[in-house]
């Protein structure tokens, strides 16, 4: 289970986890369920409330590779996201049907660039932020995260050749 405060980065974990499940070497088919509504925090450590409920039976509902949301939930995807046509689901224990949409990641085509961190393909159209690195070479991020992981990394420093020219001139 996975609560946040603010949906869009939550949205864009979830399609992440999705994405690396489904491209790890040994792919793993998980399923999801996202709502959007207030919870209650239970003795430090759980969540309980409607929208708890409510994405539990979503998760029940999707299949493997799967992930379900409330149709609120389109306008919380990024950009590299989609979203197909909101359908009615009956669900276990409500009343009224809810509009539900299948999420999934947006299919680039060749010339995609992964995001160097997670490895989602984007493109300029999809990219959250982009940047280049010491080479010149364009990066595209999928998020603030991935981008503040990039620049926070270890980097080595650039070991010269004896006799190069970038070391003879450094002497």
């Amino acid at each position: 289970m996975l609560v946040s405060v603010e949906t869009k980065p939550l949205v864009a974990a979830t399609l992440e986890m999705q994405f690396a499940a489904d491209t790890s070497p040994a792919p793993v088919a998980i399923k999801c369920g996202i709502t959007i509504g207030h919870v209650i925090l239970l003795e430090g450590d759980d969540y309980i409330g409607h929208a708890v409920n409510v994405a539990s039976r979503l998760c029940d509902m999707a299949v493997g590779h799967e992930v379900l949301a409330l149709a609120e939930v389109v306008a919380e995807l990024p950009a590299w996201g989609t979203a197909d046509a909101p359908h009615e689901v009956t669900v276990r224990g409500l009343e009224q049907p809810l509009r539900v949409v299948r999420l999934g990641l947006h299919q680039p085509g060749p010339g995609a660039i992964p995001d160097p961190i997670c490895q989602i393909p984007l493109t300029e159209d999809t990219a959250f932020e982009r940047r280049r690195d010491a080479n010149g070479a364009t990066l595209l991020f999928c998020s603030d995260s991935c981008l503040e992981t990039w620049l926070e990394r270890p980097t080595t420093s650039v070991r010269e050749e004896p006799g190069s020219i970038r070391e003879v001139w450094m002497r």
